[in-house]
This record gives C-alpha cells, structure tokens and sequence, in this order.
C-alpha cells in the first residue's frame, strides 16, 4: 500500500501547535494555533466542539483513524519504544528519532519507568474504546513507534502516516511515531510545576493524536491544546471523542451476552490488554 505523511502534534504545553498543509499537532510550549475569527459557520462549529470536548483528527478535509482490519477482526494496534536511530525523510514530525536515553539522563527516568508511563497512557483510551495495545514483536512491526527526538524543538509531537489511496470517509491511518523532547524536563506524576510535563499525561494526549483525535476547543480535557495539572484521566470529551471514533470497549465480563450486540455493530469482544501485556511490571 501506498502512504502519504500527515503530522501531529503533541500534548500539553502553555500551546500545542498545528500546521497545516501536512498536520502537526503537538504538546509545545508557546506554538501557533489556527483560528478563524469570523463567520457564523465557524462559530457554531466551535459551539459545537465545546459542548462535544472533542475535535476529531482531520488531514486535508480529511477524518483519519485507524481501520479494522479486512477480515473484520478486531482493531489491534502494536507499539513499541525505539531501540536505535530511525529516520523518516517524509516525516513531519519526529523524522528523525532514536531511543530515549538522552532525556532519561537529563530527567533521571529510566526505562522501567518510562515503560510503565506508556502502558498506563494506552490503558487509558483502550479501557474506554473498543481498540488495543500490544507489544511489537520487533520494532519494524510496530504500528506506533515511540522515542525522543533526534533534533529536538518543542515538547511533544506526533506523525501519522496515512494511507494515499483509500474509500470511504475516513482516510486510513497506517503508522504513527510519538517522539519526544530530550532537552526538556520531564517527570511522573502531577506536583504544580506546569514548567515540567508528566509524562502519563502527554503520552496520553500524544496517542489521541495517533488515534485521530485533534484539539478540542475547550481546556480540562487531556486532548486540550495547553498543559495543566487540572485533570488526572481522561475527560468526559476525551471519552466521547474515543467512542466516536471506534466504539465503546466491551467489557470482558459482558463480552459473551454481548457478543451479538458487539458484532451488530462492527465491534470485537476483546478484553483489554491486561498490565503484563502493556508492559507494566
């Protein structure tokens, strides 16, 4: 299959930023945003969006999120931490990417840590959406690649690799990096010191962005364009825009008398991922 590379951008900062042409959507601190100032259209759509706390994804007028798979099996994506330099000419955002070592150094995190911050940020949209995590087998089978930026710039940023050729209304989403700012400080954990991002919390915002999800209007979400400590978990908006997009999880005490339920509507039954699985030890 052919791609082409739509960029976002990630999570929290005093501003994330979108660029569009190919998207960028990101946590930074102090980046542009986009806004339309007049019209009745764009106003009632930012009504909209407020009451919504959601803003889905969208790439050249284009939704994205990831697709089920052909043989109508369940939405299952893999990921996993970079291991070595990667490099992405096409790439927006993080096109050039290597394992974190640097910002475990300068923010003295290590891998353990980092591994549980990332699990605990996929179980958050895979315990309210009917989509899951797993680890890749390899970094070459990863759906979503994360690591630290190879020339840093901002916090957080996000690219997504779509699809070139597609049908239907959503473009298809086939790959998704998160790379993060080795330079700047990171932490564990909510303290008041908006200078120095959790990292549960922008992982979390970063994979929204990687599973179709855009800035909201509103602030208090976890998509939010701007980082604060206001909010642990994801917000009712967070959850809806999740939902939207691919359904409510099955829980897997109910999977069995709701398997027909499930299957009317084009969703799987399977349980989340369990910590093991995510990588939480």
């Amino acid at each position: 299959m052919t791609h082409a590379r739509g960029a976002a951008s990630g999570p929290l900062g005093p501003g994330l930023g979108l660029q569009l042409g190919r998207l960028a959507l990101g946590l930074m601190l102090g980046c542009c945003a986009i806004v339309h100032d007049s019209g009745s259209a764009e106003a009632t759509e930012r009504e909209n969006l407020k009451e919504t706390g959601f803003r889905p994804l969208r790439i050249a007028q284009s939704p994205v999120r990831w697709l089920p798979r052909p043989d109508g099996g369940p939405i299952v994506l893999r990921y996993a931490i970079a291991d070595r330099d990667l490099v992405d000419p096409e790439a927006i955002n993080c096109g050039s990417m290597r394992a974190p070592a640097a910002m475990f150094e300068a923010s003295r995190v290590d891998m353990a840590t980092f591994r549980r911050a990332l699990a605990e940020a996929l179980l958050r949209w895979q315990a309210i959406a009917d989509i899951a995590f797993e680890p890749a087998a390899s970094l070459d089978l990863a759906d979503i690649v994360v690591g630290e930026q190879a020339k840093p710039t901002g916090r957080a940023y996000t690219n997504v690799t779509l699809a070139k050729t597609w049908n239907g209304p959503a473009r298809p989403i086939v790959a998704a990096s998160i790379c993060l700012n080795p330079e700047q400080p990171w932490k564990v954990g909510f303290n008041g010191d908006l200078g120095v991002y959790d990292l549960v919390h922008t992982l979390t915002h970063e994979i929204g962005h990687a599973i179709g999800l855009d800035h909201p209007a509103g602030r208090g979400h976890v998509m939010s364009f701007r980082y604060d400590e206001s909010r642990t978990g994801l917000s009712a908006g967070d959850s809806l825009g999740a939902v939207t997009l691919y359904g409510p999880r099955v829980p897997a005490a109910h999977a069995s008398t709701g398997a027909s339920a499930a299957a009317a509507r084009g969703a799987h039954t399977r349980p989340p991922a369990d910590a093991a699985e995510l990588g939480i030890r």
